[in-house]
């Protein structure tokens, strides 16, 4: 008989325990493995995390560079459009010699191209109105009554916005909203106060109404 067999039948609790013993350790190694099959799994997914944020990251990037090259553009198209609508009514209108009759060509649709609903055109020493687009008979009362006392600041500002006094004026008194308000000038002379109200489309007034505005007040003068 074994050496083996002698101590298995002396002393079982022996065997049990060596038995016992093996198990432990096969289970150790493989709790062991499992965890490094984790750890390394973890490190994967945080890898793989931060690939994803980098790409939504750099996804955000793009849409935000592509929205703000569609904004552009779509500026610059506005800027085009209504430099070409005013180019129309200078070659149209470039006939008229006497500058009284130019006025009269400002309908509507010079208002509408401009981006505006309304206009007004005033005298600037006497404020009788030469253009009246959609202004009501109040409404051009409180314009007058506030340029009467404030039109010099016209001789200094080429043009006034919203953060104007005069604007502010405006908007407390009729609510007349997105305005400008534009000097007509011959030789360095106020001729003319051109006001434009109410916005066609756009939520706030762009550099690009405020430049047409100047380019056809410039050439009225």
């Amino acid at each position: 008989m074994s050496t083996f067999k002698i101590i298995s039948l002396a002393n079982p609790m022996a065997v049990l325990a060596f038995v016992f013993f093996i198990v432990i350790v096969i289970l150790a190694i493989y709790l062991m493995k499992k965890m490094s099959d984790l750890s390394t799994l973890k490190a994967e997914a945080e890898s793989l995390n931060e690939t994803l944020r980098d790409l939504d990251q750099q996804a955000k990037l793009i849409i935000k560079s592509d929205m703000e090259l569609k904004l552009y553009q779509r500026e610059i198209e506005d800027e085009f459009n209504k430099l070409a609508l005013i180019k129309s009514f200078i070659l149209s209108s470039m006939h008229i010699l006497d500058k009284e009759k130019i006025f009269t060509q400002i309908d509507r649709k010079v208002i509408n191209d401009l981006g505006f609903k309304r206009g007004l055109i005033l005298g600037f020493n006497d404020l009788g109105i030469k253009v009246n687009v959609d202004f009501g008979p109040k409404e051009i009362v409180a314009v007058k009554n506030t340029l009467q006392h404030k039109k010099e600041a016209l001789k200094t500002a080429a043009l006034l916005d919203q953060d104007s006094e005069i604007c502010k004026q405006l908007v407390q008194e009729i609510n007349l909203k997105d305005t400008l308000i534009t000097a007509v000038k011959a030789r360095e002379q106020v001729y003319a106060i051109f006001i434009l109200s109410d916005l066609l489309v756009s939520e706030k007034i762009k550099k690009s109404e405020g430049e047409a505005c100047l380019i056809l007040c410039m050439y009225l003068g």
